[in-house]
C-alpha cells in the first residue's frame, strides 16, 4: 500500500511555498480542498503568469486559469469552468504528476490537463480567502 508525507498545508489568509521542480507534486501530489466562500489557490507562478484555481461556492463555479501557458486547439489558453450546483461549501482534489493536473470538482466533474513548466517557474501552494487545502505528496510502496 502507498503512503504519503504531509507536503504543504495552507489556510484562509496564509500562504506556503510548495515542493520545487515542476507543478506542486511532479513526483505526484494529492491536494484535497474545499471553500466556503470566492478562493483563489495559486499553484505555480512566473514573473509573467500564474496558473490558479478560483472557487466560488455560491455560485456554483471552479475556474482553472492556465491562460498563462500558450495551448494550441479550439480553447486555446482560455481559463476552463466548471460548474456545479450552488453550495455552502465546495470541494475540490487537485491531482499533479509531472506535468499532468487533474482536477475534481464536487465529486461531479473533472477536468485533466497538460502543463508544461518553464525554467522561471515557480512552484508554490498559496491559498487566498475561505478555503482550504491539504497537501499530500505521493510516495512510492515501501518494503519491510
Amino acid at each position: 500500500m502507498g503512503g504519503g508525507s504531509p507536503l504543504a498545508r495552507a489556510r484562509a489568509r496564509e500562504s506556503g511555498a510548495g515542493p520545487r521542480g515542476g507543478l506542486p507534486g511532479a513526483r505526484g501530489n494529492d491536494l484535497p480542498g474545499s471553500g466556503r466562500g470566492p478562493a483563489t489557490v495559486t499553484l505555480v507562478r512566473a514573473a509573467d503568469r500564474t496558473l490558479t484555481v478560483r472557487l466560488d461556492p455560491d455560485a456554483g463555479t471552479v475556474v482553472l486559469d492556465r491562460s498563462g501557458w500558450p495551448r494550441a486547439g479550439a480553447a486555446g489558453s482560455a481559463p476552463v469552468t466548471v460548474r456545479v450546483p450552488p453550495a455552502p461549501r465546495l470541494s475540490v482534489r487537485l491531482l499533479a504528476d509531472g506535468s499532468l493536473l487533474e482536477l475534481f470538482v464536487a465529486d461531479r466533474a473533472t477536468v485533466t490537463e497538460r502543463v508544461y513548466a518553464r525554467p522561471d517557474d515557480v512552484p508554490e501552494l498559496t491559498v487566498e480567502g475561505d478555503a482550504e487545502v491539504s497537501g499530500w505528496e505521493q510516495v512510492p510502496p515501501r518494503r519491510g
